[in-house]
């Protein structure tokens, strides 16, 4: 079994981190999780196993006490009163059948022998079905569609802390355990591993901070008018409380050929304005930050993301109040080092494609944008050469407008 936080224990955990930290000053460590907070099996221990989807990841940041890490609504660890209510029900009715049976099998005569199947069954039932657990759901029931990720995500975020979807569209894809293995006697049963895609939950769960936006896989969810913008329009028109923003994965064990398994392969670039834990928590909470994938040397950079009417500017995650006027938005990249890079962009106007230019860095873009509605938002997709950037966008709301 693989080693884990709540394994080894929450507090040695944090304790951990923060060790790092006083030996490290000039490194900013934060506590994070990468959760599985659901997974669900199909099949029977006489036939074929299947196990579906265990790799559903959200990581979670922000979370400095032990008692909030041991409280996350994951699956199969410890104990919780916090579904007491919610699953008291069925408790009851499997420990009413064994309250029964105790009473039928107490008394003599011919129902002995089943009261007593009945005290067995029923006290299974009443040990599995016992509301002390730290998930409302149980992995023996199917798919409840977005439900326990919903759980985790308004856990996490009473806690003051930050969620993030993990590589919605990793090709993990389907894998076999113990095929035709026997322990001793016994035919072990074949277990089958499903983990199919997930954008879809992008879009069924609420209130999480944002997603892997770029990772070492296959990704269409921020091709424009896809996943990513229709979440950001929805925001836009008031169907969510808040945006969704959009970081960089690197899944990151060590060190490969592949640029990906490399630690500065894919890179979060976080514009703070004090280098603390507190104000990296702060700026990835209100998207002051852009996913970037370094794949050859020569770091491509993005200088300036703005739009800017009447004289106000906003950056990303900023808002800018404007009159119903023209905007212009602006980009300007550069590469470390003075290198050249070719680079395309493309500048993204409330899900469709504003305009995509061409050029070598050092390189700057700027384009008119009317107000499409009364709130919008402009992002950017930067790709070069085994390099490509994607922004966190800038909205607008023309108070002229309804």
């Amino acid at each position: 079994r693989r080693n884990s936080v709540l394994r080894r224990g929450a507090g040695a955990y944090l304790e951990a981190v923060r060790r790092v930290n006083r030996a490290n000053p000039d490194v900013i460590l934060i506590p994070g999780l990468e959760s599985t907070p659901f997974y669900w099996w199909t099949g029977g221990i006489r036939g074929a196993l299947t196990l579906h989807g265990p790799r559903r990841h959200i990581h979670v940041l922000g979370l400095d006490r032990p008692e909030e890490i041991r409280g996350l609504p994951i699956l199969g660890r410890g104990l919780s009163a916090r579904y007491v209510g919610r699953l008291a029900p069925r408790f009851l009715v499997w420990l009413g059948l064994l309250l029964l049976g105790l009473v039928l099998q107490a008394r003599p005569g011919v129902l002995r022998l089943p009261a007593r199947v009945l005290v067995v069954v029923s006290l299974l039932g009443t040990l599995d079905a016992h509301p002390f657990k730290t998930s409302a759901y149980d992995a023996y029931h199917g798919d409840p569609g977005p439900g326990p990720y919903q759980e985790l995500i308004d856990y996490v975020n009473s806690c003051g802390g930050l969620t993030f979807w993990a590589h919605p569209e990793a090709r993990y894809g389907r894998s076999q355990l113990f095929a035709g293995k026997r322990w001793g006697p016994l035919r072990l049963p074949s277990v089958t591993v499903e983990n199919p895609v997930y954008p879809h939950l992008l879009l069924e769960t609420r209130g999480y901070t944002g997603f892997e936006s770029l990772y070492g896989d296959t990704f269409h969810a921020t091709d424009p008018g896809k996943e990513w913008d229709r979440l950001l329009v929805d925001y836009c028109r008031g169907r969510r409380r808040r945006p969704v923003w959009g970081l960089c994965g690197l899944d990151f064990h060590r060190e490969g050929k592949n640029p990906w398994q490399r630690l500065g392969g894919g890179v979060t670039v976080i514009w703070v304005k004090e280098r603390t834990a507190a104000a990296v928590l702060g700026s990835l909470r209100d998207g002051r930050f852009y996913a970037a994938f370094q794949g050859r040397p020569g770091r491509l950079l993005l200088d300036a993301f703005e739009l800017e009417a009447g004289g106000l500017v906003a950056r990303s995650g900023e808002t800018l109040a404007t009159r119903d006027e023209e905007m212009t938005v602006r980009l300007a990249l550069s590469a470390a080092g003075g290198t050249a890079i070719p680079v395309k962009v493309d500048l993204i106007s409330s899900g469709r494609v504003l305009t995509t230019v061409e050029g070598t860095t050092p390189f700057t873009v700027e384009r008119a944008v009317r107000p499409a509605r009364a709130r919008g938002y402009v992002r950017a997709e930067v790709r070069g050469p085994a390099r490509r950037i994607l922004t966190n966008p800038i909205f607008y709301a023309a108070a002229g407008r309804g």
